[in-house]
């Protein structure tokens, strides 16, 4: 998910994302738990898919402080073999997805959105308001002195902006164990005012997991990955993504730290990319698109790799291109339209290899369910506000692919499916 500095005109039923992550950690004292790390090589936890809300779910950019209100005071294992894993698990249908990590003394379960797009973690806290005054922030898991043990309160202030609204609050520090490793008084982001779409018990999620890079993000701090490795608890400052699909059925979604897992990806598919994005973003060059054996004339493209992004986002010119070459395609009203039963095959090309999009991810809600020959939304749109070459490419062509980052080289990598 990209933190909102821009506007998208995205289509009400297609808002970027539910919401954005706040990773907020330092290099501060490490403890380790690794059970069960040596004998199974990863250990694996759920992530699940969440869903987008509808427009009157969305604040306004500044209701966040309408009605003010004060903010409540005050031995490492070998890891060079070893991969750590969360289950990615889907809610919904492929809205978004989700990974369980474990904070405080006692720990407690954390739900959070994984994304690519951004660098922050933040989790919601003790005494949690609605920004516009209207209640709590629902049902969700909370952080705080009551609650755990070894909270610490900073007293730094803290926000972040999203697409969806402000969130905003203090730095604070607790343990937090992600796939079974822990890190003793790590800092992160506590949510004491949030924007409507975070507060409401529909919402699946706590918070917010960012996985991209902290080069020109807010709060100059480390990120997870980044915090895992200088703490010698994974080799490499790695993360993959395997991001599953509701209709095949499977728990097959998995977020694993420190490489790659063979298991999951064709080896001899691999294609690695130089990471392009000046800025947190893996940003990567996309040599094509390429829609039933013709290759569009598009030009020199980029696209930023975006887990917390359901669609696909393009300039306009371009999106118009790929649609009149799906047969049966059609515009209204700021929208694009596909054949429910179209089964056109699209492939977005990297580092010279063409990953195709099965043909069941490109589309949306059917207008009519009940008619065979219905036409289904597109998940595939324009996006304005940001340069012409530039794309947002998020789960409709990550389901597709093996996805991994790595921080210390600034490299991309993709592989099909195994």
């Amino acid at each position: 998910m990209v933190p909102s500095n821009r506007d998208q005109r995205w289509p009400n039923y297609e808002k970027r994302k539910a919401g954005l992550l706040v990773l907020l950690f330092t290099h501060a004292a490490y403890a380790i738990g690794a059970t069960g790390a040596e004998a199974s090589g990863f250990i694996a936890i759920p992530l699940v898919k969440t869903y987008n809300l509808k427009e009157p779910d969305f604040d306004p950019p500044n209701s966040l402080f309408v009605n003010g209100g004060a903010l409540y005071g005050e031995s490492q294992p070998d890891t060079s073999k070893l991969l750590h894993a969360l289950n990615l698990d889907i809610e919904w249908d492929d809205y978004g997805y989700l990974a369980t990590i474990q904070i405080g003394t006692p720990p407690r379960d954390f739900k959070l959105l994984v994304d690519s797009g951004s660098a922050d973690l933040w989790v919601p806290g003790e005494g949690c308001q609605a920004g516009d005054g209207s209640g709590d922030c629902g049902n969700h898991t909370l952080l705080g002195p009551t609650f755990s043990s070894s909270f610490r309160h900073s007293g730094e202030f803290w926000m972040v902006k999203y697409g969806s609204g402000p969130v905003a609050g203090h730095i604070v520090s607790d343990h937090v164990t992600v796939a079974g490793l822990t890190l003793k008084s790590h800092r992160f982001a506590l949510a004491l005012r949030e924007s409507k779409h975070y507060t409401l018990n529909r919402t699946l999620y706590d918070g917010i997991m960012g996985l991209a890079r902290t080069v020109g993000w807010n709060h100059n701090l480390p990120s997870l990955v980044e915090s895992l490795h200088g703490a010698g608890l994974i080799k490499r400052p790695i993360v993959s993504y395997r991001i599953p699909r509701a209709a095949d059925g499977r728990s097959d979604g998995e977020l694993a730290f420190g490489g790659m897992n063979p298991a999951k990806y064709k080896a001899a598919s691999v294609v690695t990319l130089k990471n392009i994005g000046p800025i947190r973003f893996w940003e990567a060059r996309m040599d094509s698109i390429v829609i039933n054996g013709i290759t569009l004339r598009i030009g020199r493209r980029s696209a930023i790799l975006d887990s917390g992004t359901t669609f696909i986002l393009g300039p306009r010119k371009d999106v118009a291109l790929l649609h009149t070459a799906i047969p049966g395609s059609r515009f209204s009203d700021g929208l694009w339209y596909i054949p429910c039963h179209t089964e056109v095959v699209l492939s977005l090309s990297f580092g010279g290899r063409a990953f195709p999009i099965q043909p069941r991810d490109l589309r949306a809600t059917p207008l009519n369910k009940d008619d065979p020959n219905a036409e289904c939304k597109s998940r595939i749109g324009e996006m304005r506000g940001r340069g012409g070459s530039q794309w947002i490419v998020g789960d409709v062509f990550l389901k597709n692919v093996y996805f991994s980052t790595n921080l210390e080289k600034n490299e991309i990598s993709l592989a099909e499916l195994a």
